[in-house]
């Protein structure tokens, strides 16, 4: 399938974890509220902390190495059972000192049995295997999963999840969703994996080292991005948890625009090196670089603008204290949306496992310091901060050890251009702001005059040609 198909796939599946939440989050946080959606979320991300040691850097691993022999049923088959066996053997002991835990912690004492129930989402994650159908760019078969399964979640939310005590009811939920989406896979992954299953321990071994380094990646990683809201958990209330969800959940949303680009294009990426095709690489990098810039700058800046509405529209009154968060946090979208660039489509693609675990300890030293130091007198704020700070260093030192690498050009006229354009948002903002007082009409009249407003200045002033090549056919059926 073309990287073209793939990325519209990718495109409608980015739509979705848009779409969705919109449906899903204004009324969860508005039955549930801020403290019983801190109760799930700091449950969830203390799991989520078991779960990325235990897959190691198996994620990663697995989309590249499937790539590489996509086209042999023999060697894929092989690999993934590899794979696949590494995983489940430090899943089960991450789970049994997960398990222990939950007994060691007076903080799980009011929800012991929801905690321990959130270990089944450690053990299911084994059977997800989305690194397969990654690997082989079968991003069709994601995409349609997806839908399918998120819409019978969002239609059990919606009939079970009716008053502020039933977290316990939407986390069922959410653990059933995740068992439903890997038994999927597994019976799925039959079409391509043959069913006798092959294992030697010389090829396990093999494995062993490179998913150990990524695994560190990964882990350290996770500190500085999972952990926190860990932290805030442990260190804070289970309030500032729910406010720092709320805020972080629409930053992660924006995010997953650049995401569903940077993941269709490892595959490809991965079969270019093993072609020799530098040049078409570099190609490749430059420009999603210019596809971060021109779309990454006008997102974060709107989304910075439009934090009140966002909220209110989104959240709802209980969930003022998030608007100072996205405003610290919006600047993450486009410093992510670089350093997915730089570490997934460069240091990874090309083997650089030790540099991505050095990116990662840089951002856990920054994280951690900060939250430990700061929570205790700035709560929520203090996390916020953090993300920030963390995402912005390790974007920086990954841009240099990327040009160490790969000699590509940073686009910086392409830069600052469009950080100049974009101030005219503001304005548009403003007059939003100051004659409409609906949430609803204030978010509708700014993205459609911001919309127009950057869609004159990326073609007719910067005249940006991916964007000219995306709006060219709409026009000519205009025409």
């Amino acid at each position: 399938m073309s990287t073209r198909k793939n990325f519209i796939y990718n495109f409608i599946l980015t739509g979705s974890n848009l779409f969705f939440p919109l449906l899903t989050f204004p009324y969860l946080s508005r039955i549930l509220g801020a403290e019983g959606l801190g109760i799930c979320n700091f449950i969830i991300s203390y799991g989520q902390n078991f779960l990325i040691i235990s897959a190691l850097g198996l994620p990663v691993y697995g989309i590249r190495e499937i790539a590489k022999v996509s086209n042999d049923k023999a060697r894929r088959s092989k690999l993934f059972f590899e794979l696949l066996s590494i995983h489940l053997f430090f899943t089960l002991f991450l789970l049994a000192i997960y398990i222990a835990s939950v007994f060691m912690y007076s903080e799980f004492k009011d929800y012991k049995e929801l905690t321990l129930l959130g270990g089944s989402l450690i053990l299911f994650n084994v059977f997800s295997i989305e690194w397969l159908f990654t690997g082989i760019n079968n991003f069709k078969y994601i995409t349609i999963r997806s839908l399918f399964i998120r819409c019978l979640s969002i239609a059990a939310i919606f009939l079970f999840v009716r008053n502020k005590g039933d977290f316990s009811i939407y986390f069922i939920i959410l653990v059933c969703t995740v068992f439903l989406s890997a038994l999927v896979n597994v019976i799925y992954a039959r079409k391509f994996i043959s069913r006798r299953i092959v294992l030697s321990f010389k090829g396990i071994f093999i494995h062993i080292k490179p998913i150990f380094i990524l695994g560190i990646y990964m882990v350290l990683t996770n500190i500085y991005s999972v952990l926190p809201t860990t932290l805030l958990g442990f260190l804070s209330t289970k309030l500032a948890v729910g406010y720092y969800y709320g805020a972080n959940r629409i930053i992660r949303m924006v995010i997953s625009v650049f995401t569903s680009l940077i993941t269709v294009m490892i595959p490809r990426l991965n079969q270019v090196l093993e072609e020799k095709g530098e040049n078409e690489y570099l190609l490749l990098v430059n420009k999603s670089l210019q596809i971060v810039i021109s779309f990454g700058i006008p997102l974060t800046f709107f989304v910075f603008l439009l934090a009140n509405p966002i909220v209110m529209f989104l959240a709802g009154q209980n969930f003022i204290n998030s608007i100072i968060l996205i405003q610290i946090m919006a600047p993450i979208i486009l410093i992510v949306a670089f350093a997915q660039v730089f570490v997934l489509l460069i240091l990874s693609v090309n083997r650089k496992d030790n540099f991505m675990v050095l990116l990662s300890a840089i951002g856990m030293g920054i994280s951690l310091i900060i939250n430990i130091i700061f929570i205790p007198h700035f709560a929520e704020k203090a996390t916020a901060f953090s993300q920030l700070a963390a995402e912005l260093l390790v974007t920086l030192v990954s841009f240099l050890l990327a040009r160490r690498v790969l000699n590509f050009i940073f686009p910086f006229r392409r830069f600052f251009l469009n950080l100049v354009f974009v101030i005219p948002f503001s304005v548009i903002t403003y007059f939003s702001y100051k004659f409409l007082n609906n949430n609803f009409l204030i978010l509708a009249i700014s993205s459609i005059g911001c919309g127009l407003y950057f869609l004159f200045y990326q073609l007719f002033i910067i005249k940006d040609k991916f964007i000219g090549e995306m709006v060219k056919p709409y026009l000519i059926n205009f025409k």
